[in-house]
């Protein structure tokens, strides 16, 4: 049952004398209203006209709540409705936004439209009673998560040592199978097995009837041969001429490398041995092979370069259509000494030298960029045997004078009673100046003399492309300029054909000049211009050996001749004799020495500063 609490407004009546007495003054101030009051009839009286107490005029002059100025009926209702709802227990909501009032419906259990203390508490008893409820879930949720991470743990754990237990075997730290026991664990190949006699042989082949069992699948190798075969170990080992025959018996393949480290394999089939003097070892290796020759001199050096082999034509054309161009040609990676140029890419030595000819004596004196002060004077006595004076000189001074028998040069040794035989091959013109072209043909030459067998090594040499087996020479025809006559040699060119080879050598001649008169040593020495000797002359050791053994043979007396004839100069023997004299380097054309270098600069400062 709904309780309905009705709030009256009690009128007290006064009179106007008690009003009086209540202001505690005797004075009474007069009530004017202009309301009217409609009566049931619709008559209008005014309000100050009646005869009742002046409270009630003010009562009823309130009760003109729409300031018309006429209190009727439909006043004081609106006056008790407004009274009662500022008093009432239930609140209206129907005024209100529609979004309000869809919730403010929720709540109204009755649908009266109005929402009383009742409800409002019943909907706040639901809400706090939701929070409640919202925070107990969040507590059993967490309580589960809780228990489902320990049993998650627990089945970890459980699985973990149920695993453990279940092995038979594991490994310890230095990787060895071992049981529970400790007993290291033995296993066998499924491919392979050991035979009575100890040979390693395919698993199955030692039955008369190696079949797979029912329900299985095998995996076996098959081979016509059912023992083991393996190929032989190679050993790789850096390349040298140096290296013993042994060793390169036991050669079977070599692996060339480029510098962008590209890869060829060549097979090695054989191997041949050829001792040269002019080699870098004592001795160069051809080793031979499906694609061609190899010709090793000292070290091949890999990757870095391999400018001591080279490769016949045959050879070359393999590495060249494995991708490999130019892995034996020089790429001009490097600084030449003085008196080294590269032309075309070929390295060649140059030097100036002097020749004198007389009818029996013949002087070099040769200047090299290496030594830009000193000078070698070589004094050659023509005819057998053949003596020659070496001496280095600086200015006037001669040193080092060393008597010796000159290296007989390759290919003249290889031509030595042959026929030498020149061939016209036609007329060239450089600079103006007509030259005759003639070529000389060694090889030819001792087929044709029949010394192929008593010089076996120079044809090994050429074959091989370590010596020159051909010889262009230029004589003059015409030169406009004079320089030259008719008839004189211009150049000299003695080169090899065999591919790979680098033996290339010209000899240019820049000028003849016809002398007045003979020349012997004393002229010799002064056309060039050397008047001293710092010290006597030496034998080679050679030579010496041969006068220490008083082997007088024709060597040895023309020796012992050219040196008294050399010694007659004068001496000056300052190295001897003054400490602080410096002896001008020992003469090397092509190489580099600290001391040379440090020679040359000092005397570079003293001539110059």
């Amino acid at each position: 049952m709904q309780t309905i609490i009705h709030h009256f407004t009690s009128f007290r009546v006064f009179s106007d004398e008690a009003a009086a007495a209540a202001s505690g003054s005797g004075d009474v101030s007069p009530f004017k209203s202009t309301v009217k009051l409609r009566t049931e009839e619709g008559q209008l009286i005014q309000i100050d006209s009646l005869e009742m107490p002046v409270g009630v005029k003010k009562v009823l002059h309130e009760l003109d709540l729409d300031s018309t100025g006429i209190v009727d009926e439909k006043n004081l209702e609106d006056s008790l409705r407004k009274e009662k709802s500022l008093n009432s227990s239930e609140m209206p909501y129907k005024h209100l936004p529609a979004c309000i009032q869809e919730v403010m419906r929720e709540w109204d259990a009755d649908g009266s439209g109005m929402v009383g203390v009742s409800e409002l508490s019943a909907a706040a008893h639901a809400y706090k009673k939701v929070q409640q409820e919202g925070r107990m879930m969040r507590k059993i949720i967490a309580g589960m998560a809780l228990v489902i991470l320990l049993l998650m743990c627990g089945m970890f754990a459980l699985s973990w040592a149920a695993a453990e237990l279940a092995k038979e075997m594991t490994g310890n730290d230095d990787a060895v199978m071992a049981n529970k026991q400790g007993v290291v664990v033995k296993v066998s190949s499924s491919d392979f097995e050991m035979s009575p006699d100890g040979t390693l042989i395919i698993r199955g082949a030692g039955e008369v009837n190696a079949t797979c069992p029912a329900n299985q699948t095998c995996r076996r190798l098959e081979a016509a041969s059912s023992k083991l075969q393996v190929a032989a170990s190679e050993t790789p080992r850096r390349l040298s001429s140096t290296l013993p025959d042994a060793s390169f018996k036991e050669l079977k393949s070599l692996t060339l490398k480029d510098n962008s480290g590209r890869a060829l394999k060549v097979t090695i089939t054989s191997f041949q041995r050829l001792y040269l003097r002019s080699s870098k070892c004592g001795s160069v290796i051809h080793l031979s092979g499906d694609h061609g020759r190899l010709t090793l001199d000292d070290y091949a050096q890999g990757s870095a370069g391999w400018q001591d082999m080279t490769a016949d034509e045959q050879m070359e054309a393999y590495v060249k259509d494995a991708g490999m161009e130019g892995l034996f040609e020089d790429e001009g990676g490097f600084l030449t000494v003085p008196g080294v140029i590269v032309e075309d890419g070929k390295v060649y030595k140059t030097w100036t030298e002097e020749l004198v000819k007389s009818a029996s004596l013949t002087a070099y004196m040769s200047h090299y960029a290496m030594h830009p002060f000193q000078r070698e004077l070589r004094l050659k006595r023509t005819g057998d045997p053949i003596i020659q004076a070496k001496i280095e000189a600086k200015g006037k001074v001669g040193y080092r004078c060393l008597v010796e028998t000159p290296q007989k040069a390759t290919i003249s040794s290889a031509a030595e009673n042959a026929l030498p035989s020149l061939e016209f091959r036609g007329v060239v013109v450089e600079n103006g100046t007509v030259l005759r072209h003639w070529r000389m043909d060694p090889m030819g030459d001792l087929e044709r003399a029949g010394n192929m067998d008593a010089h076996e090594m120079q044809v090994a040499m050429m074959e091989a492309g370590l010596i020159p087996n051909v010889v262009d020479y230029f004589d003059v025809d015409t030169d406009p300029s004079g320089k030259f006559e008719s008839g004189q040699p211009y150049r000299v060119r003695m080169y090899s054909t065999v591919s790979g080879s680098k033996v290339d050598t010209t000899k240019q001649y820049v000028e003849i000049v016809s002398l007045p008169s003979a020349f012997e040593i004393p002229g010799m020495f002064e056309y060039f211009n050397v008047s001293f000797l710092d010290d006597g002359c030496r034998f080679s050791r050679e030579l010496q050996q041969m006068v220490n053994q008083s082997n007088m043979s024709n060597v040895t007396a023309a020796a012992s001749m050219l040196l008294e004839e050399v010694e007659m100069l004068n001496r000056t023997n300052r190295s001897s004799t003054d400490e602080n004299f410096k002896v001008p380097p020992e003469i090397y054309p092509w190489s580099e020495f600290p001391n040379t270098i440090a020679w040359t600069f000092d005397e570079l400062k003293r001539q110059h500063i």
